[in-house]
């Protein structure tokens, strides 16, 4: 156990004690999954914490790693207390208590005839296929990767541990109902419907790398290159991270936790308006990560010192960010990241073909993909149901 990331016996029972017990239990309508944060609370308080464990894993399979990456725009800004003081730390909650709780023996309900594909393994994948098999229906999850867990591979082990993604995984793999196929990238999803399935649900997030459009964008490397061999760069020591959102800041983390001197970061926006958390950008500062915030990188250039980030400055006009003739110039860079996102592929339209997911969202967290998922096996599973 990653001692930061968890609470102590005793900051968890102080955490705890902070709990008003809100009637209308604002943290639990906040939840995408539906947990419900006063309950584990309270077992918690009673010592109970199998109880606690039981009733965040029947709403959440992914709970640690939930608790440990969920951002504080859910539960925690929902949390009454922070009218009085601060908001009660519910993520970090529920990762303690499910750090030493073993998990149960997944139970399923009568096996069902029909056999549901799922295609990607990450969060809304894994969410899709633990409802499914939970409820009964034969699922086989496709991975094309030799890993399951999708992007939870690549956020930053200072946030989530591997061991805590192997030990979810685990779990995961283990249900009943359920096989697993890695190293298999399916291009036609409607060919499964003719293999066998009877539906299909496409969650493959959103592979596809956003481009720069911009003279020199060969030069620059993707955030998935980059997180996938981060242990690679080690050597370099002066980097631009090109976008302002989660991905830029993971890669800007990474480029430091691997011992990069020089991070720089250039983003469009004014820092108010960055897509991440403020506690992010402070971490960001913390770091000596060297922000650029109102700089549209237009030109990627090479000279003897390196590579060179030509951009652009940019404005607020008429509630549009616009980029103004105002040019600077920042060279000497070892390696260039893009990190400004990314996008899906192009959907098939058959209506026993299903979409969850980022592919389908675009950007969101962990619990809110998960979430999707799990909205999305319902789909498929509450008309079957009802016509039994």
């Amino acid at each position: 156990m990653v001692k930061k990331l968890y609470y102590t016996k005793a900051l968890l029972r102080t955490e705890v004690e902070k709990c008003l017990h809100c009637q209308n239990k604002p943290c639990k309508r906040a939840c995408p999954v539906g947990c419900d944060p006063q309950f584990f609370i309270q077992k918690v308080k009673e010592h109970d914490f199998v109880s606690a464990a039981k009733s965040i894993r029947e709403k959440n399979p992914l709970g640690e790693i939930c608790g440990l990456v969920c951002p504080s725009k859910l539960c925690m800004r929902a949390c009454l207390r922070s009218k009085i003081d601060h908001p009660i730390n519910i993520p970090k909650i529920q990762a303690t208590i499910l750090a030493d709780t073993p998990s149960d023996d997944f139970s399923v309900f009568e096996m069902k005839a029909e056999k549901i594909a799922v295609v990607g393994a990450g969060p809304a994948g894994i969410g899709a296929a633990v409802t499914l098999v939970k409820n009964g229906f034969s699922c086989t999850l496709f991975e094309k990767n030799e890993k399951i867990g999708g992007m939870l591979n690549l956020i930053p082990s200072s946030r989530l541990p591997l061991s805590v993604i192997d030990k979810e995984m685990k779990n995961i793999l283990s249900m009943p109902l359920l096989q697993v196929q890695t190293n298999v990238d399916i291009k036609d999803p409607v060919r499964l419907l003719h293999e066998g399935y009877d539906y299909v649900i496409l969650a493959t997030g959103e592979g596809l790398v956003r481009k720069l459009n911009i003279p020199g964008e060969e030069y620059a490397i993707s955030w998935i290159d980059f997180l996938n061999q981060s242990k690679a760069f080690q050597k370099v020591k002066k980097v631009a991270v090109i976008g302002g959102g989660n991905v830029a800041h993971d890669c800007a983390k990474v480029l430091k936790e691997i011992g990069v001197h020089s991070v720089e970061m250039f983003v469009r926006r004014p820092l108010f308006m960055m897509k991440v958390e403020k506690e992010k950008i402070a971490e960001l500062i913390d770091n000596q990560i060297n922000l650029h915030p109102n700089m549209a990188p237009v030109k990627i250039e090479k000279n003897n010192t390196g590579f060179v980030v030509v951009a652009s400055r940019t404005m607020m006009k008429n509630d549009k960010l616009i980029k103004t003739k105002e040019f600077c110039s920042y060279d000497g860079f070892d390696l260039i990241i893009k990190a400004t996102g990314g996008s899906a592929d192009k959907k098939v339209t058959h209506h026993e073909v299903f979409y969850a997911g980022d592919c389908k969202l675009h950007a969101s967290s962990v619990v809110e993909a998960l979430a999707d998922g799990i909205q999305t096996a319902h789909k498929i599973i509450d008309p079957l149901l009802n016509k039994k």
